[in-house]
């Protein structure tokens, strides 16, 4: 089959590979910015999660030792957060940012959680 012209010729320029490299290269810088980000927010929150189950054991410093532990893993920081509790509730509010590499925009985390304390001593314990 003959085919006409510099595109026939294997490994000429070709716009489709051009874009093809800059979308490869889109997704990478993506993966590199924002992967890291969300993952820690996702860890951070699951953390207080556990710490909101076990809230009626735990003292506020506990807590917050455990949120420190890490969020200095995860690159979190925990200055923002704040443990209110009132009645049979308790609350933790965090919100901090985080700046998003090479272009340097400030992204911004902020939530609060909600949830009555219950004792959880039946959960750790069997019946002999």
């Amino acid at each position: 089959m003959w085919v006409s012209g510099v595109r026939a010729r294997r490994g000429a320029f070709n716009w489709v590979t051009v874009f093809l490299v800059v979308v490869l290269l889109a997704i990478a810088f993506g993966a590199y910015a924002f992967v890291p980000m969300y993952y820690g927010e996702w860890t951070f929150r699951r953390v207080i999660q556990g710490e909101m189950i076990k809230a009626k054991e735990r003292t506020d410093q506990e807590m917050m030792a455990e949120f420190n532990k890490v969020g200095g893993r995860v690159g979190v920081p925990t200055d923002g957060v704040q443990i209110t509790r009132f009645n049979n509730e308790i609350r933790i509010s965090y919100k901090y940012d985080r700046v998003i590499p090479i272009l340097d925009k400030k992204m911004h985390f902020e939530d609060t959680l909600i949830r009555q304390m219950t004792d959880t001593q039946h959960l750790f314990h069997q019946n002999k």
